[in-house]
């Protein structure tokens, strides 16, 4: 999937549209593909995840649409424009529930609102 031009195209414009909402996205990140049959086969497997010491993005992409990949991505992205703000990082969050951390709950909110709106809007 990740290798099909269209969807580098895709990819690529959403970068673009990232930087014309003027986000902070520089430097990008590294991003990593990986169909994982763990994760693939579980309908309550994780999808992706952002590493904010190496600066990657991974993403699972083992039975998912396209647009659900497309998804990920730009979850993870918002993730890491908020560790370049220096708003992840040690200290700052102490578990991965959300439902144990306030401040946690807010970061994945907002991932998940700024996340999505270059793919409902279609740029």
């Amino acid at each position: 999937m990740h290798k099909d031009p269209k969807f580098r195209k895709v990819l690529k414009e959403m970068l673009e549209c990232y930087q014309q909402q003027g986000l902070m996205m520089n430097p990008l990140p590294k991003l990593r593909f990986v169909a994982d049959p763990q994760h693939g086969n579980d309908i309550y497997g994780a999808t992706g995840y952002y590493d904010p010491k190496t600066m990657t993005i991974v993403v699972y992409t083992m039975n998912r649409h396209p647009k659900d990949v497309m998804r990920s991505f730009s979850h993870e992205m918002i993730h890491h424009m908020q560790n370049l703000e220096g708003r992840l990082g040690e200290g700052k969050i102490n578990t991965t529930n959300v439902n144990e951390d306030d401040y946690l709950q807010q970061i994945e909110k907002e991932a998940y609102l700024e996340g999505n709106m270059p793919i409902v809007t279609g740029k």
